[in-house]
């Protein structure tokens, strides 16, 4: 099961510290300098133990942008994902990327997932760095092997039906089916 964290531009659940950064390329302590914007993710509260989860984060990337008044269109392909760890080394983390509609909202949602590699009580931070496509920033390839799965349910949020009944889904007994009045 993912450790899922909704984002909104500075508007968190489940972790402090988002706010967006506009920086001018090569500040010093950028892992990627050659993104301009970059936001922290970190975790409310230290892990339980070093056990590898996986980690996903929905973010307004757009709205980010619109915030920190830089002009432009989110371009997927700069997304890099960088740890910090509890020594202040760093290392860039292997991501999968999906913009998905949801139907609740109503909006469409960019979600980042990774394999997290905890220490037993440390906090987790990671810095998501992304830009705009007047950048033509390169999409990062990973192996798949360290990538965290996709989302294995078809039809997740029911927003696909099949004579009436959510499509992709099977209710087993069939007694179990409301039947319409």
């Amino acid at each position: 099961m993912y450790n899922r964290i909704l984002l909104r531009a500075c508007m968190l659940v489940g972790l402090s510290g988002l706010c967006p950064v506009a920086a001018a390329v090569g500040q010093q302590g950028w892992q990627f300098p050659g993104r301009r914007l970059r936001s922290m993710v970190t975790r409310a509260t230290p892990w339980r133990d070093d056990t590898a989860q996986p980690v996903e984060v929905v973010i307004d990337f757009p709205l980010l942008l619109e915030q920190s008044g830089v002009a432009g269109q989110f371009d997927s392909n700069s997304l890099r994902i960088g740890e910090r760890s509890d020594d202040r080394s760093r290392r860039e983390v292997p991501f999968g990327y999906r913009p998905e509609y949801e139907v609740r909202s109503g909006c469409h949602q960019n979600y980042l997932s990774w394999n997290a590699r905890p220490t037993t009580a440390g906090i987790g931070a990671y810095e998501i760095y992304f830009d705009t496509k007047e950048r033509r920033g390169e999409p990062p390839a990973y192996e798949a092997s360290l990538l965290p799965p996709e989302n294995l349910l078809a039809n997740p949020g029911f927003e696909d039906q099949a004579d009436g009944l959510p499509g992709d889904w099977a209710v087993t007994p069939e007694q179990l089916v409301p039947t319409s009045p």
